[in-house]
């Protein structure tokens, strides 16, 4: 069992180079969640990797989702459950060996590009599933001439980018809650890794590290 501040700790010394943050509110069931997480995972290494990607010896070489699932219910079915969510880090190669098609500011550099990492993202979580909603958004001018962003519709998956001044800097990694358990003492950090093979080095290094 570990808190919200361990895992930061964790993620933020220990090579992991953790490019973007989702946030998703289910439509299903926690095991059709992973398997949708692995396609997405799958299919977003296939992008930008070699063929060969799922054998590299060097986890760190690939993309990588470290999940939370937050506020579960074990008395329900979890996606009906009010509040139920995955906080989903995801860790990005350094360098990649293959481009998307379109322009991006990175243009030719193979170094990995947070702006078309977020694109793809976006695309495979729609690809996958009808059901995925991204905010509806607006640009408008303040009282003060600043320029602002409001919601119109609200959607059911965020995607943040780590370093984008947009996004909140105090949830940078954010892991998990900081109780470890809800009102009915039920565990709130069942994390795992996509792809789950990584889960229990992930665990072990946790325990070494406490």
């Amino acid at each position: 069992m570990f808190n919200k501040q361990h895992y930061q700790k964790y993620f933020g010394v220990n090579n992991y180079n953790i490019t973007h943050v989702i946030h998703i509110a289910p439509k299903y069931s926690e095991w059709r969640m992973k398997k949708i997480f692995y396609r997405v995972n799958w299919e977003l290494c296939k992008t930008f990797l070699p063929n060969h990607f799922p054998n590299f010896k060097d986890s760190g070489d690939r993309f990588n989702f470290y999940c939370f699932p937050q506020f579960k219910n074990r008395h329900a079915i979890d996606w009906k459950n009010k509040g139920f969510h995955f906080h989903l880090l995801v860790h990005s190669p350094q360098r990649i060996t293959k481009k998307m098609v379109g322009n991006c500011i990175c243009f030719n550099s193979l170094n990995t590009c947070e702006k078309c990492v977020t694109r793809r993202l976006k695309e495979l979580f729609l690809e996958t599933d009808k059901s995925f909603r991204f905010n509806k958004t607006e640009k408008y001018w303040d009282e003060n001439e600043v320029k602002q962003t409001r919601v119109l519709n609200e959607g059911n998956i965020q995607i943040n980018e780590i370093y984008d001044n947009t996004y909140d800097a105090t949830q940078q990694i954010y892991a998990t809650r900081d109780f470890s358990k809800n009102v009915e003492g039920i565990k709130e950090d069942e994390f795992f890794v996509i792809p789950e093979h990584l889960s229990k080095t992930v665990d072990r290094d946790l325990q070494i590290n406490i």
